[in-house]
């Protein structure tokens, strides 16, 4: 940072020893893949608890269940359903968040 006369600005001895720009270089070279993979998994959590509901509904829910944690893969079993359980908290979420910022006083859609 320099001031107006081309100067540095003196350094503040107390201030933190953290780059804001290499936290914003950070932000910006993790951020973009972060959400990428977040959203990747709430849509697979999404599509395993609409094909979990399927079974539950077709096979009633404890062979559904049964069938999603037993096996030699039982891990990626629990690991979906924790994954569909975390995927409808999302949209619950989301779904909140809409419908309180579309009823906000403020809001220039509201008529």
């Amino acid at each position: 940072m320099t001031t107006s006369e081309g100067r540095h600005a003196p350094r503040d001895e107390d201030a933190p020893a953290g780059d804001p720009e290499e936290a914003g270089r950070l932000a910006r070279y993790l951020g973009r893949p972060l959400l990428l993979v977040f959203w990747t998994l709430i849509v697979w959590g999404t599509v395993y608890c609409v094909l979990f509901a399927i079974a539950v509904l077709t096979d009633g829910p404890s062979r559904a269940l049964e069938r999603a944690v037993t096996g030699p893969d039982w891990i990626f079993g629990v690991a979906n359903l924790a994954l569909a359980a975390v995927a409808v908290l999302v949209w619950i979420a989301v779904g909140l968040t809409v419908v309180r910022v579309r009823s906000a006083p403020d809001n220039p859609d509201r008529e």
